[in-house]
């Protein structure tokens, strides 16, 4: 397995980061992600190598065989801890699958990856880890979390993505402006789509496919993610806007990932099945399982 270290971190999203490594597609990779403050949390909060920036993210990624307007998808197997948490001054004990924390308190871990995404093809376009856009950055969705597969489409030849900021546990919306930070190590692997329909970010996990959209104003990130996800609709199952409308309606849910940026982020989400298709139907359609 392929070790990324997390000493090899960028703050942006862009094309003038030299690569930190090369894979290829359907490699299993362990990439090693350091602390949104940089570095690993000890049991007094403190940092082991403080970043200069906020959310470092290990990367930039070269993906072998991937060409401009191609989709990768992101397979994420595991997340492991590293190290404690922190959320605020409040430090957070992994142990048992639990945060412990405030001494006699406890929530269940739930990683999940708060900043992922792909290069832009303009140094104009760059995305700081605070930022999003179509090219991914700092999402803050609890769904980029093991058991997902999350969509980008190239920008550059290789993608060249980076993935960072991992949240031990945090409430949808990220109304208190972090998580649990912490570092960690994913076991991910990369995969090419079929097809590229959609611009912006993309996954399915537990059964649904999700759409992000991304603004610094809310309702324009939910109308994103709504024309997202019908686009998505139409390019894999042939579905009619009208169609796609008959499915959301009733089914359709907004969910707020972060609302505490200055870009807004939410994703859409369907169930599957109502397309006829289960997720593991789904990988098997549209992913190249061949390395």
């Amino acid at each position: 397995m392929k070790v990324i270290g997390r000493d090899k971190f960028v703050g942006t999203l862009s094309p003038l980061n030299n690569p930190a490594d090369l894979v290829k597609l359907g490699e299993i990779l362990l990439v090693e992600m350091p602390s949104a403050a940089g570095g690993v949390f000890d049991c007094a909060g403190i940092s082991s190598n403080p970043s200069m920036f906020f959310n470092p993210m290990t990367g930039p990624i070269f993906v072998e065989g991937i060409e401009v307007g191609d989709t990768i998808g992101l397979k994420v197997h595991e997340i492991r801890a590293v190290g404690y948490g922190k959320q605020g001054d409040v430090v957070h004990m992994p142990r048992n699958g639990r945060l412990h924390f405030l001494g006699n308190l406890s929530v269940a871990m739930e990683p999940s990856i708060g900043c992922m995404g792909v290069s832009p093809s303009e140094i104009t376009e760059e995305i700081s880890s605070h930022d999003s856009g179509k090219c991914g950055g700092n999402i803050d969705c609890r769904d980029f979390a093991a058991g997902a597969t999350i969509f980008f489409k190239a920008k550059l030849p290789g993608a060249m993505f980076s993935m960072g900021d991992v949240h031990l546990a945090m409430g949808d919306g990220e109304v208190e402006g972090q998580g649990v930070e912490s570092a960690a190590d994913a076991v991910i692997s990369v995969w090419k789509c079929h097809l590229s329909p959609s611009e912006y970010p993309w996954l399915v996990r537990g059964g649904e496919i999700m759409c992000i959209g991304s603004d610094e104003n809310m309702a324009t990130a939910i109308h994103l993610a709504y024309e997202g996800l019908i686009s998505l609709l139409e390019n894999l199952f042939s579905l009619s806007r009208a169609e796609s409308q008959a499915r959301i309606g009733p089914a359709g849910s907004v969910r707020i990932c972060q609302s505490c940026c200055r870009i807004k982020t939410v994703r859409l989400c369907l169930p599957l099945d109502l397309m006829g298709m289960s997720e593991e139907g789904f990988l098997e359609k549209f992913l190249e399982q061949k390395r």
